[in-house]
């Protein structure tokens, strides 16, 4: 049986002391809810342990009071947490949440991040005038009385603020150029400040795409077939010395500019969908109805680090307009969402089996995010009607504003959200729709419990007469050979890939087999010169 101990615990609120008798598990959290059911107190989590030595500090609820040496300890205080509401600021935006100030950082991450409605924290750190904060301290053991000014930053967003400081005062006091970096290889907001003005999108990504744009859009398999390697090297050292390229100078093909720009994605250590997201973005995919998914995927892609936002949107515009363009280029939007999807988005776990698994997703969200640019990132809404639902029970509307539901009759959703006047209580609770009778045409309200949703794009087949079932019979046909054919498509350009990516490879060999070879000549012509004697003798 393990041994008992017992602990004084002075109130900070009375004069009042208790004994906590505790075993060497017992966790601080466990001795506070046991000095409330002693004491009648409620909320517990609003109360903790204190100490007020070495400065004063909180006892973390999940460790144990054995860990603390309590022994040691003088004076261990039970006193309820005294919550503030401190103003963080988060991309632009203010939030007010409520901590404790005396609490570790990290450990009020979750609750921040919740209140600054993000939904991940793990790469986001606390600032001061641009100067991270000690997460492993308080508020108050880091001396900060005024917090007015704290926030809640994403790493990369304050690396690029970094760096803006830094070429603000290079111009200013050295009036120098910034030193020159490479981009390949390295993360996205790299190559944001190379010059002497910010930027908001790499200019590898603004060049290629201008160059496409002005001299490739007609051109048959864009992003497709692959450019001349030699080329793309080319370019691709350019770009890790300076973002001033004129590619018209270096090439004359769109596909070589189509290289280096797939080149530049697939190198990156994150991509743009970022890993902290990936998951999430999994999940929406699997989302049954297509404007309940595109929501969710919209959420998701306004959490992106602002230069990650503007990428993808850039590119997102970009590939909506080449596919406009399918007719001469021959490249549709499934063609491109293939293509570029597994360089946009990637799960962080890069083995055989994770990429076979989400090609699927990668392909799907891509190819909505280009079809969709503008609700994504425009802001311009978007209605992803018709939907249809088909009568589950018997309803006899009561007013003109209703319309009757009859058993196995489909209908056309017109609007899932409450139309003006429907907003009383009764009417909220049984959630009415607005939809339309597809026989008779008559719209109107009916509650949602009497209807059942059917998948988005599902046509009902109404049994008029023969003809019609023929039509709709025919019709289903063509769209089989349809999917079919999309199907045969994407595998055929899934193989291209590989070989495309197999290609590269074989050219990398070959470059270090030619360079091996010239340096065993330069060995033997070195060793030749330095000792000839032994030449002649052997």
């Amino acid at each position: 049986m393990a041994a008992t101990l017992v602990l004084k615990v002075v109130f900070s609120f009375s004069e009042h002391t208790t004994l906590v008798k505790f075993t060497p598990n017992t966790t601080v959290r466990e001795s506070v809810e046991a000095i409330c059911v002693k004491n009648n107190k409620d909320q517990v989590e609003s109360f903790g342990l204190y100490c007020p030595e070495q400065e004063g500090f909180w006892l973390d609820g999940d460790r144990t009071l054995m860990s603390y040496e309590p022994w040691k300890i003088k004076k261990i205080e039970f006193k309820k947490k005294e919550l503030r509401n401190v103003s963080f600021i988060y991309r632009g935006e203010r939030f007010s949440v409520p901590i404790d100030e005396t609490t570790q950082i990290i450990q009020l991450l979750p609750i921040i991040a919740k209140g600054c409605k993000t939904p991940n924290y793990a790469d986001h750190i606390i600032t001061y005038n641009n100067t991270p904060l000690d997460l492993n301290q308080s508020f108050i053991k880091q001396g900060f009385t005024d917090l007015s000014q704290i926030e809640f930053i994403f790493k990369y967003e304050l690396f690029v603020k970094h760096v803006q400081q830094n070429t603000s005062t290079l111009k200013k006091h050295k009036k120098q150029e910034i030193p020159e970096f490479p981009i390949f290889e390295q993360h996205l907001v790299n190559s944001l400040f190379r010059g002497s003005k910010p930027l908001t999108v790499p200019t590898i990504i603004t060049k290629t795409i201008k160059f496409v744009e002005e001299c490739g859009l007609d051109e048959e398999g864009i992003y497709r077939i692959s450019g001349n390697m030699n080329n793309i090297t080319v370019l691709k050292d350019l770009f890790n010395q300076k973002d001033d390229v004129d590619l018209h100078q270096y090439i004359n093909s769109p596909h070589d500019a189509t290289g280096v720009f797939k080149l530049y994605l697939r190198n990156l250590p994150e991509p743009p969908l970022t890993f902290d997201l990936y998951e999430k973005f999994v999940q929406a995919d699997q989302i049954r109805f297509v404007w309940e998914k595109a929501k969710k995927i919209k959420t998701l892609i306004q959490c992106l680090p602002t230069p990650y936002f503007d990428t993808m949107s850039l590119i997102s515009r970009h590939m909506k307009l080449v596919s406009t363009y399918s007719k001469k280029n021959h490249m549709q939007m499934h063609n491109l969402a293939m293509l570029i999807g597994p360089n946009l988005l990637r799960s962080p776990d890069s083995g055989m089996s994770s990429v076979i698994n989400d090609t699927q997703h990668q392909y799907s969200i891509c190819r909505l995010i280009f079809e969709e640019y503008e609700y994504f990132f425009d802001g311009k809404e978007k209605s992803f009607l018709p939907l249809f639902a088909i009568g589950m029970f018997e309803y006899e509307a009561n007013d003109e504003s209703e319309i009757d539901v009859k058993k196995g009759q489909y209908y056309e959703v017109i609007s899932q959200n409450l139309e003006e006047g429907q907003e009383n209580q009764e009417t909220q609770e049984a959630s009415w729709w607005t939809v339309k009778n597809i026989l008779t045409k008559e719209q109107g309200f009916v509650p949602s419990s009497y209807i059942e949703l059917k998948e988005q794009g599902f046509c009902p087949l109404i049994k008029e007469n023969q003809s019609t079932q023929k039509r709709s019979k025919v019709r289903q046909q063509l769209d089989n050979l349809n999917h079919q054919i999309e199907s045969n498509i994407l595998d055929v350009e899934r193989i291209s890939l590989q070989n495309d990516n197999l290609q590269n490879q074989i050219s990398q060999i070959e470059d270090r087999l030619n360079k091996q070879i010239e340096l065993r000549k330069l060995l033997e012509l070195s060793f030749k010169q330095k000792y000839p004697n032994k030449l002649e003798e052997n």
